[in-house]
């Protein structure tokens, strides 16, 4: 959940990006990094056009703005409207994560729409996306996630109260970190509701905000057995206060507290219950130098604290930050970094700490061509019985802005995923923890965009 607080102080002075832009970073985001651990894997999804969803990581060469290239969209009355569609065709050696069942080209078809008012005051935002994978070798492996959202902002005063829902129709599969191995994608829902407002005193301000999800499973497939994933079935509730005092122009130091308490609502008979509350506290700075550099970083502790008497109370330090380097106006270097302590995906297992870290090249070689060099690297580890897993994601990439209405980007990434198996609290591993093995996987994608 460290996302949720470190993203929170980025709306506050948040950079609108191009829709066609903002597209771009998304689909390289999710096609070529790979899924990382649920919470992280929920907040890459939640539409940023949206008034109480939209953040910024900073203004780097593939999301600054290009008037020559931007698309205006279609205004309806008061509102913009932008609609988009990607289709791309694939190949990857191993779309499944399952050994044995082979390598596949693939099709992928996005269709997004977003609308946003252009009111003076308060706003009104929609936003419904589709992403769908059609694999020719494999059809089970074939799955669909769909996003629709609804979010508006009320002003009062010198800023806007703001209330953002989302329903997201998801999917996890094998070959993602922390994954069960499961031999079709597992499909779930996330209904998300979150609400926010900041109070401005000049230099300090205070911004308290509330998100409530609720997460419904659908079974997987392990060994050719229908296994019901309903244990991790949930509500999440999440209260935030950001503090935040400005030194000078852009240059902010900051202070976040956030209480959790995640509560399931389908525990197996004879397993210990899930139920956590917890309590993260960070504190860290939003600086812009005067030079090249952006630094955000959050540095912390959470602690976790379970229902059950076979789960201990957990501790651990939580990170949350980027740097974004611009040594030419041609350049950005891009760094992200984050741990945290997440959800289990295992019966009788308490969760797991997540670490995450990405490196990002971006260069325009021409005004209309950009090219990405990225790398990843993701570590998991079990609270209960030591298990781990570990990804490392390399991959380039290449965009050509043919006109404001097309685009064609070309993109390959390799995957290594390790893992070691999952124990629960009485050392018996079950049918659903993650497996022993190491996964390879390369996949490449041709795909070109439309946008109004």
């Amino acid at each position: 959940m460290l996302t949720l607080a470190t993203t929170k102080h980025r709306r506050m002075r948040s950079i609108h990006r191009p829709a066609t832009m903002v597209a771009a970073t998304l689909a390289l985001e999710l096609a070529f990094f790979g899924h990382p651990a649920e919470a992280q894997y929920i907040n890459s999804y939640f539409p940023q056009a949206v008034p109480g969803y939209d953040t910024s990581e900073g203004v780097t060469v593939l999301s600054r703005a290009r008037p020559l290239y931007a698309t205006p969209g279609v205004n309806v009355g008061s509102f913009t409207v932008k609609p988009e569609l990607s289709e791309g065709i694939g190949f990857d050696t191993d779309p499944t994560g399952i050994s044995g069942l082979g390598s596949s080209p693939f099709l992928r078809t996005t269709p997004s729409v977003t609308a946003h008012s252009n009111w003076a005051s308060n706003s009104l935002g929609m936003s419904l996306s589709a992403d769908n994978f059609h694999y020719f070798n494999l059809p089970q492996a074939d799955y669909t996630n769909w996003t629709a959202a609804l979010g508006g902002g009320y002003t009062i005063g010198r800023n806007q109260l703001t209330l953002g829902y989302s329903h997201l129709s998801l999917n996890q599969n094998a070959t993602d970190i922390g994954a069960v191995q499961s031999a079709i994608p597992v499909h779930y829902t996330v209904e998300d509701v979150r609400s926010g407002y900041t109070f401005d005193f000049g230099r300090f301000s205070l911004s308290p905000s509330i998100d409530v999800q609720y997460y419904n499973y659908d079974s997987a497939t392990i060994g050719n057995q229908t296994v019901s994933q309903a244990y991790r079935d949930r509500y999440s509730f999440t209260g935030t206060l950001t503090a935040r005092y400005s030194l000078s122009d852009q240059r902010n130091l900051m202070f976040v507290v956030q209480g959790l308490d995640n509560s399931y609502t389908d525990q197996p008979v004879g397993q210990p219950t899930n139920d956590s509350t917890g309590v993260i506290a960070l504190g860290g700075i939003d600086y812009q130098a005067e030079g090249p550099w952006t630094y955000r970083f959050l540095i912390g502790l959470e602690e976790r604290n379970f229902s059950a008497s076979q789960f201990k109370s957990h501790t651990a330090p939580v990170v949350g930050g980027s740097v974004v380097w611009t040594p030419t106006g041609l350049t950005t270097v891009t760094g992200l970094i984050s741990r945290s302590i997440e959800a289990p995906n295992a019966e009788g297992n308490s969760g797991f700490t997540y670490s995450n870290a990405n490196l990002v090249i971006d260069h325009e070689l021409y005004r209309n061509i950009l090219l990405q060099g990225r790398a990843g690297f993701q570590y998991l580890q079990y609270l209960q019985g030591g298990g781990t897993q570990t990804s490392y994601t390399f991959g380039a990439g290449v965009n050509w802005l043919i006109n404001r209405t097309l685009r064609l980007s070309l993109d390959y990434n390799f995957n290594q995923l390790t893992g070691s198996q999952a124990s629960t609290f009485n050392g018996v591993p079950n049918i659903t923890a993650t497996g022993s093995s190491t996964l390879s996987r390369d996949v490449a994608l041709l795909t070109l965009h439309f946008a109004l």
